[in-house]
């Protein structure tokens, strides 16, 4: 009998550890942690395309800042604008005319609407350039020099590593979640469109980072990090036919494309 409640005792500290979501950190353990998600949440932000109905921005992608003026976004998103002509939609920026490549428009600090008023003028970036292998796109602000950033990670992920995701979905801004590593490498197929026009169609994808998280439309682009918030793989897709399976770029793609020549945007249709 005494064993039994010893083992109750037990149980139903566990349970109070796990419902206030705190596993008994103390008080510097958990501001700690709130100001790690509060880096990560800074050091993301939410591609938007216009919506005419509404006449404000929605969210349609997610990105990752990792250094003070450029941004990583996945490959697919940046084909997502191509099927938009931004450059005479934001015209109404006499500034923008200027620039060369393709305009994303981009939010850091997003109401809990998923849409934006056209008031709360948004950023701007333009497109670097695309990977020619993995879902990668570089893109580059013409209007914040100083933006908070991500490290990216010099190790190597592993099975059964949890990582923290962060992003914003079409319907909701400011998504996080833990997800655990599936698998660190691996080969797999997945739908895209990567041309404007282009009907979806199977793209074989190497070396993706497989974790188990629910992510949702609009993480796209979005980062994993570790526990030490250095960015681990950015978001490319899910398998809607198997809830929990994630897909990511990991860091070594992510340093191969920081090496390679990139493609760029006006090249983009010769993606094959």
């Amino acid at each position: 009998m005494k064993k039994f409640l010893f083992i109750s005792l037990i149980f139903l500290s566990y349970l109070t550890g796990c419902c206030n979501g705190s596993f008994l950190l103390s008080p510097e353990e958990e501001n700690g942690k709130k100001q790690e998600i509060q880096h990560l949440m800074e050091s993301t932000s939410a591609l938007l395309l216009p919506d005419s109905k509404n006449e404000k921005y929605r969210i349609f992608c997610s990105a990752v800042w990792i250094s003070p003026t450029k941004l990583f976004s996945a490959r697919h998103c940046g084909t997502a604008v191509l099927e938009n002509d931004l450059n005479e939609i934001f015209g109404i920026e006499p500034e923008l005319e200027k620039l060369p490549g393709t305009v994303i428009a981009y939010s850091n600090y997003m109401e809990q609407d998923y849409l934006v008023g056209v008031g709360e003028k948004p950023h701007f970036a333009v497109v670097v350039g695309f990977s020619r292998d993995a879902d990668l796109v570089l893109l580059e602000s013409v209007d914040e020099e100083n933006h908070q950033f991500a490290q990216l990670t010099q190790e190597d992920t592993w099975t059964g590593q949890t990582v923290q995701i962060v992003g914003h979905t079409r319907r909701l801004s400011w998504n996080y979640m833990d997800g655990i590593v599936s698998a660190p490498h691996r080969d797999i197929a997945a739908f895209f469109s990567l041309k404007p026009e282009e009907e979806e169609k199977e793209v074989p994808m190497r070396d993706v980072l497989h974790l188990t998280a629910m992510i949702a439309g609009g993480n796209s682009g979005g980062g994993a990090f570790n526990d030490r918030g250095e960015l681990v793989g950015i978001c490319s897709f899910m398998i809607p036919s198997a809830p929990g399976a994630s897909f990511f770029v990991p860091e070594n793609l992510i340093k191969e494309f920081l090496q390679e020549e990139f493609v760029i945007p006006n090249e983009h249709l010769e993606i094959q």
